[in-house]
């Protein structure tokens, strides 16, 4: 029986990608694409481990590039690219009345800050943020860290994910899990494993 849903939240709840700013900034600043994304998705990576600050990122994006730091508009950026996705939201509300629903994010500290703010208004599920727990979906140890803190075994849970890596690796632990491709696509899944949606 199912107790537990698991929902990412940027691709899901929030519609955002990464490479959305990098496309933003690179075309500001007439950037090529890949070269911006290839310089700064390894630091991105660092960043939601909690490695690295916001601050280290700028100074070596601004360098490389010559950008100043405020040119590379992390947060406004974000708060212009990000949109809520009000089917998801209400989806995650009515499901968090009859059932334990937490969020689950690969997130850097300055994104999870706008994310939490934009979430509060919507959602009072509990969120667990890769870079304060110092590890990264896919990894195994993640999740088993939500479902010992949940007080859920894995075949009680079921996580909701845009990317597929994500879901392989909620999978390997021995939860059901969902690649996300629409609210309503997710909600005819869930009911297929007994969640009323």
């Amino acid at each position: 029986m199912i107790k537990l849903l698991i929902f990412d939240i940027g691709g899901v709840l929030i519609k955002f990608k990464e490479i959305d700013y990098v496309r933003y900034i690179a075309k500001k600043h007439h950037l090529r694409v890949y070269e911006f994304a290839r310089t700064l998705f390894p630091m991105i990576d660092k960043m939601e481990l909690g490695e690295l600050k916001l601050r280290q990122v700028e100074d070596r994006m601004s360098s490389m590039f010559d950008i100043n730091n405020s040119g590379l508009e992390w947060d406004s950026a974000y708060e212009k690219l990000a949109k809520v996705d009000k089917r998801s939201i209400e989806l995650v509300k009515r499901l968090s009345k009859r059932y334990k629903v937490v969020l689950l994010s690969n997130v850097s500290a300055t994104r999870y800050d706008v994310m939490r703010e934009v979430l509060i208004k919507h959602l009072k599920a509990r969120a667990f943020a890769s870079c304060y727990l110092h590890m990264r979906k896919p990894e195994p140890r993640i999740y088993r860290y939500v479902l010992s803190k949940m007080g859920a075994k894995p075949q009680e849970a079921v996580f909701i994910d845009d990317f597929m890596e994500n879901v392989v690796g909620a999978r390997k632990v021995g939860i059901h899990a969902l690649q996300f491709k629409s609210q309503g696509q997710v909600s005819r899944e869930l009911r297929k494993l007994g969640v009323k949606v």
